[in-house]
């Protein structure tokens, strides 16, 4: 009996401790897709002379659970032509907006990774040059003012991925 109890006491604190881990993880993929969207953007930069935009793909319903990834040859959303598509299936949303004539762009990811109907938004701005603001994000979260900041939790932080809001990157658990 005392062994049960035992049990039972380190599975109350382990469970939670992994579902955490769980859910970091599950985060670190829109944090890593932002920094390769990122690369295609500047790479598009650097033979076309500007950003290109790209509209919010699939998966449209977001989730706990992963997604495929759809585009199609004739892509009109904009991944085609900025040369980026994931591996596999996704828990994230991603989208791309441009501004300053093509010389800014925000990238936000958007998910519900841990089920509980708020989303878990994630971002890169870069601003129009000279300037301290580029654009909103495609997805409504992200302000054209940056990312949060972990230290005074403002949304000022350009040319870096972050939370777009000062709920996202905390779950329920």
């Amino acid at each position: 009996m005392l062994t049960v109890g035992i049990l039972g006491l380190l599975a109350t604190l382990a469970i939670p401790t992994m579902i955490r881990f769980q859910l970091k993880a599950k985060a670190a993929e829109g944090r890593i897709n932002i920094a390769g969207i990122r690369e295609a953007e500047e790479a598009h930069f650097a033979e076309a002379g500007v950003y290109a935009s790209a509209l919010p793909v699939l998966p449209v319903v977001i989730g706990p659970v992963r997604q495929p990834w759809v585009l199609m040859p004739a892509d009109p959303h904009g991944f085609n032509e900025i040369g980026y598509a994931p591996e596999g299936e996704l828990y994230f949303q991603y989208g791309v907006t441009i501004s300053g004539g093509g010389s800014a762009f925000t990238i936000e990811a958007r998910s519900d990774i841990d089920g509980d109907g708020v989303h878990n938004t994630w971002g890169y701005v870069k601003p129009v040059p000279g300037t301290s603001a580029g654009v909103a994000g495609p997805l409504g979260t992200c302000p054209a003012t940056g990312v949060i900041d972990p230290d005074t939790r403002a949304a000022n932080r350009l040319n870096l991925v972050g939370p777009c809001s000062a709920q996202s990157g905390v779950s329920a658990y």
